[in-house]
C-alpha cells in the first residue's frame, strides 16, 4: 500500500485542508503539526521526509487550481532539491507551462482534475496533450457527486493507468474515506487507484487496501501523528 503524502499550497505556504472549504485553510504550525513549525514548501518535504523516504508526494498549487498563474522559478528551486522524489503536481488549468518546468524538474507529473472542466472534450484533450508527461486523473467528488465532467466514467478506455478518487469534502476530515465508488473502478485490472479524502488511521489504510486501492493520499492524519512512523513502514512494505 503507497503512502502519499499531500502539500497544499496556498498564499506563499503550506496549509492543512479542512473539509474542502478552501477560505478556511490554515497554515502549518505547531499547533497543528506534530512534524514542523515551518510552513515553506521545502520545511514539509523535510518534515514528511524524518516519517520516510517517500518517493513519491503530491502537492496542489491552489493558488494555480483558483486561476493564478504558475511561478515556475518557486516551483523549480522548490522541487529540484529532491531529484529522488517524483512530485504529482496539480496546477489547475495552466498545464500550457507544464513542459517548460518538466524541464527543470526530473521526476514531476502533471494532475489533471476533473472539477475544472465544463467539456468531456476539453478533459480528453488535455490528457491527451500531456501524456509525455504521465498524467494522473483526478475524479474529483463531492457528497458523492462528480465535480465538473460528470460523465468521465463513459470514457474509461481513455484515461491514464493512474487515477485519484478524491472525495474533498473530506479532505482534512475526520470523517472515515469514501468505499463506495471505489469498487466502480478497482474492477477495471488497469488502473492503478489511489483514495484521497478521510483517512484517519492505519486501520482505514488497511480498509481501503482490501477494497483495492493501491495507495492512499495523507496529510492531517500524518501532521497529527494518528498515522505514526511505525504505521508508515508498516504499509510501505
Amino acid at each position: 500500500m503507497k503512502i502519499v503524502p499531500v502539500l497544499d499550497y496556498m498564499d506563499g505556504h503550506v496549509v492543512l485542508a479542512q473539509g474542502g472549504q478552501r477560505a478556511s485553510y490554515r497554515a502549518i504550525s505547531k499547533d497543528n503539526s506534530s512534524l514542523l513549525t515551518d510552513h515553506s514548501v521545502e520545511a514539509v518535504i523535510d518534515g514528511y521526509l524524518t516519517l520516510y523516504p517517500f518517493k513519491n508526494m503530491y502537492i496542489a498549487d491552489l493558488d494555480c487550481i483558483c486561476g493564478q498563474s504558475l511561478d515556475i522559478p518557486f516551483w523549480s528551486h522548490a522541487l529540484s532539491a529532491y531529484p529522488e522524489i517524483e512530485f504529482w503536481l496539480d496546477i489547475g488549468l495552466q498545464v500550457k507551462d507544464w513542459a517548460e518546468l518538466a524541464k527543470q524538474c526530473s521526476l514531476l507529473r502533471p494532475i489533471v482534475g476533473t472539477e475544472l472542466f465544463s467539456s468531456l472534450s476539453d478533459l480528453q484533450q488535455t490528457l491527451n496533450d500531456l501524456q509525455p508527461y504521465r498524467p494522473i486523473l483526478s475524479i474529483d467528488m463531492k457528497h458523492d457527486q462528480i465535480l465538473g465532467v460528470a460523465d468521465i466514467l463513459t470514457i474509461r478506455e481513455h484515461w491514464p493507468d493512474d487515477v485519484i478518487l478524491l472525495s474533498l469534502e473530506r479532505v482534512g476530515s475526520a470523517d472515515g474515506p469514501k468505499f463506495e465508488q471505489l469498487s466502480a473502478l478497482t474492477d477495471d485490472p488497469r488502473l492503478t487507484v489511489y483514495s484521497g479524502g478521510g483517512t484517519r488511521h492505519y486501520e482505514d489504510v488497511i480498509a481501503l487496501s482490501e477494497a483495492g486501492a493501491a495507495g492512499v493520499l495523507l496529510a492531517r492524519a500524518l501532521h497529527d501523528g494518528s498515522i505514526s512512523q511505525a504505521d508508515v513502514e508498516r504499509l510501505n512494505h
